[in-house]
């Protein structure tokens, strides 16, 4: 089964589905996991599982793919001052750049480097002395702002991007404007995340990066690498389970740490129910069911305590309220005894008696008393008793008055007397309340005492109920000390620790859950880690082997292991056969080799949207034998990428014009106040012959110089022909550069170097004039005008000189 490829969902779906040691519980939260934050919690509060068809993969960031270099522009930054530009071919293919150092060369690889990343290898990392580094990163001859611009093209857009940093005169470094330009529309800002996969996939190695490769912690390459395979999908997956485990560990230990608490305080209650709770929290598991029947007990204590509370509320009037009230019975009982004469009692009645006396004087006139029959009933008599009746009905109006206050005095005497509480007739447990209820029986008797005996009945049952009120509620308080200051407060406690232990019950199977899902991916990832780098190994095996050349240094396996703080890049590398530390014994060119092993199998994935590949100076203490090994590997590459390679060293150009595929050259060329220049760069025979022809055209120049200066570059160009010749069929043989080098150095005349060139045989110097000869007469005498031209002036035609060393040329290199 292929691993290598974007399948990585998929693959780990169809594993953990095959996996017969997984519960189906297990299988749905690797794959939520998998799928993302959302997919997980839905499954972890009951929601619905998510689907079983094959894990979604996440969503790639929008971007262009298929992304190529079109041009490189730089203005008043680093080594370029006036407005400079690279022009690239974007497509597949091979470009090489050249230029001394100090030429401005590198400024336009660190110009493409930052307006794709917004960061620099030169300076990043760098934190200790950053200001140091990033010193000078605006040229010293710039006038107005400066800018860095590059120009790209995507297979899945139309037209060219333009991507471009600026900094108006005076501005720092961070405080860039960075904008994009899409072909057929305007000009916008963007952020620095508009390019996806810049870290996984990139394309950039400077000088430094490239020592930094091996350089780098094994946490670093690990976690490199283990990006690159796209393994950090399961990480990502880990850490969601790690996540959402987190908060319920954390509850879990919360809960043994108060169960400790509660135990040191439980210790301290002198209750039996205490007792029972300590035994129940002393059990590793915790019976829950027993705890809560025991608290839930408590339910009678509860109405008890409701009980004693409310005994201790009840009230009666107090005495001063009683004495007030009997007072005001008293007092209309005196008011009646003094109103109460004979005459008050019986006024009514004699009223009633004189009132029928006046109705019949009324009805018959004046006559004799027909009661007495001794007085008369007239005039005057009637005028006196109409006073009289007067007088006897005030009398009687007072008496009343006087009893109607009494009764009310009386009445509201007697309301101060309640009924007798219902509680105490429950007879709250812990509390005598027979005193009570016998006072208090005495008391409410008295609501049916006379008026006159009713202020001291209530005087005296007042105070035997208030003597007997005042011991039971004293009673009671002390038995809501014992209930509610001891027992009370850490039963609360216990209760919501019983809560809280159920729901920690109920999670331990998701804890456990997490956990094996976790352990599950952590091998999956091992697993699928060694499987997904077998092939990257390989390619980094098979480019050391082309880079090594002659070094005795072979690299096997690379393999990640570990995890955590212990993850690490195992590289097997031996010397001679031997395992060894090889590292510590390396060449620097060496390990810059070793480190280009590791970067281009990275960086040339199918999966990377870049299809370019930025180095810059990668030969640098490099022998000529890696040299040309780079020249195959990069040149192989830009078969399908497009490689852009920065150096100062000519050895890469000469190695890449040793091979049979084309590339493209061009010399970075710096004049006064740093105006760069571009120009193409020609092999060594054209430009001998080029510079051949323009002294022939320089009319100003003594034509004696004129000869010499044109027969030495012709000698040039048909030397430089014979070195090419030579190193590209013996180094094509397996030759070592060394022996090459040897060669070509015992071949000191010109002579010797076209020998050496046509024979392959430096002892056949004698054969070569013939051998010209057969080609044409104009190939030996042109042989023979570069060798003796040098020397004395040449006094043949010049324009046929160079037309004849260009065609000789071309002749010894086929």
């Amino acid at each position: 089964m292929d691993v290598t490829g974007t399948g990585l969902h998929e693959l780990l779906f169809e594993r953990v589905v095959a996996d017969p040691t997984q519960t189906e519980r297990g299988r749905d939260l690797v794959v939520a996991a998998v799928e993302g934050d959302a997919a997980l919690q839905a499954l972890l509060a009951s929601g619905p599982p998510p689907a079983t068809d094959g894990a979604a993969r996440p969503a790639r960031p929008d971007g262009p793919s298929g992304i190529y270099l079109r041009s490189i522009r730089a203005q008043g930054f680093r080594g370029v001052g006036p407005d400079a530009m690279l022009d690239l071919q974007p497509g597949p293919g091979l470009t090489v750049i050249t230029g001394r150092n100090g030429s401005g060369k590198s400024s336009f690889a660190e110009a493409a480097e930052l307006v794709l990343t917004g960061d620099s290898s030169r300076w990043s990392g760098k934190q200790n002395n950053k200001a140091l580094w990033t010193q000078g990163w605006r040229n010293l001859h710039a006038v107005g702002p400066t800018e860095i611009e590059i120009e790209i093209v995507a297979s899945d857009q139309s037209g060219p991007t333009r991507v471009r940093m600026s900094w108006d005169e005076g501005q720092e470094l961070g405080e860039d404007t960075w904008t994009v330009q899409r072909h057929g529309c305007k000009r916008e800002p963007v952020g620095r995340g508009w390019l996806p996969d810049l870290t996984l996939y990139r394309p950039f190695l400077s000088y430094g990066e490239l020592g930094a490769l091996v350089d780098k912690r094994p946490s670093e390459l690990h976690d490199a690498l283990h990006s690159l395979l796209g393994l950090g999908v399961l990480d990502e997956a880990r850490d969601r389970l790690r996540a959402a485990r987190t908060p319920l560990d954390a509850r879990a230990k919360a809960l043994k740490e108060s169960k400790q608490r509660l135990l040191a305080e439980l210790a301290t209650v002198d209750d039996e129910r205490a007792r029972r709770a300590e035994e129940l929290l002393r059990a590793t598991k915790p019976d829950l069911d027993a705890l809560g029947d025991l608290l839930l007990g408590e339910d009678a204590d509860a109405e008890a305590i409701d009980d004693l509370r409310a005994l201790v509320a009840i009230a009666v009037p107090d005495a001063g309220e009683i004495a007030a009230a009997g007072d005001r019975v008293r007092d209309a009982a005196g008011r009646v005894a003094a109103l109460s004469t004979t005459g008050a009692t019986s006024a009514s009645a004699v009223v009633a008696l004189l009132q029928a006396a006046l109705d019949h004087h009324t009805a018959h006139g004046d006559e004799r008393c027909p009661v007495c029959r001794t007085g008369t009933l007239d005039t005057a008599w009637r005028e006196g008793t109409t006073t009289e009746i007067e007088r006897l009905r005030g009398e009687a109006a007072d008496l009343q008055a006087a009893r109607a206050e009494q009764q009310h005095a009386a009445e509201s005497a007697r309301t101060l007397v309640a009924a007798i509480p219902a509680l105490l007739r429950r007879a709250p447990a812990g509390v005598d309340v027979s005193a009570v209820l016998a006072a208090w029986s005495v008391w409410d008797d008295t609501r049916r005492a006379d008026p006159e005996d009713l202020p001291k009945a209530l005087l005296g049952a007042h105070s035997e109920l208030v003597a007997a009120l005042a011991d039971i509620q004293v009673a009671a308080r002390e038995a809501l000390v014992r209930l509610d200051e001891t027992w009370r407060p850490v039963s609360s406690r216990l209760w919501a620790w019983h809560e809280e232990a159920v729901t920690v019950a109920r999670e331990a199977t998701t804890i456990a859950d997490l956990r094996k899902a976790e352990t599950w991916l952590k091998t999956a990832a091992s697993d699928l880690s060694n499987e997904r780098m077998k092939p990257f190994a390989t390619r980094s095996q098979e480019i050391w082997r082309q880079l090594r050349q002659e070094s005795n240094v072979a690299l096997g396996g690379i393999t990640l292991a570990g995890s955590g703080t212990q993850r690490k890049l195992l590289l097997d590398v031996s010397v001679d056969g031997s395992d060894t530390a090889a590292l510590s014994v390396m060449s620097q060119g060496e390990l810059h080799a070793l480190g280009l092993s590791l970067f281009l199998p990275r960086a040339t994935r199918d999966e990377s949207p870049f299809r370019f590949l930025l180095i810059d100076d990668p030969v640098q203490a490099m022998d000529p034998a890696k040299v040309d090994g780079l020249a195959r590997v990069l040149s192989e590459i830009a078969k399908t990428r497009q490689v852009v390679v920065f150096s100062h060293d000519d050895r890469l150009a000469d190695a890449v014009r040793r091979l049979p595929d084309p590339a493209r050259i061009y010399e970075v060329q710096r004049r006064e106040r740093s105006q760069v220049q571009v120009v193409p760069n020609s092999d060594p025979i054209t430009r001998y012959l080029s510079d051949a022809t323009a002294v022939i055209k320089d009319k100003d120049m003594p034509d004696d110089l004129r000869r010499e200066i044109v027969a030495n570059c012709c000698r040039g160009a048909l030397e430089a022909a014979a070195h090419t010749k030579v190193r590209r069929v013996r180094l094509g043989r397996g030759d070592a550069h060394a022996d090459v080098d040897r060669a070509l150095a015992a071949a000191a005349k010109t002579h010797d170097k076209v020998t050496l060139a046509v024979f392959d045989d430096p002892d056949r110097g004698g054969d070569l004039l013939p051998r010209l000869n057969r080609v044409g007469r104009w190939a030996g005498d042109t042989l023979q005008a570069c060798k003796e031209g040098a020397h004395r002036t040449y006094n043949g035609d010049l324009a046929a000189l160079v037309s004849n060393t260009r065609a000789l040329a071309k002749w010894v290199l086929q």
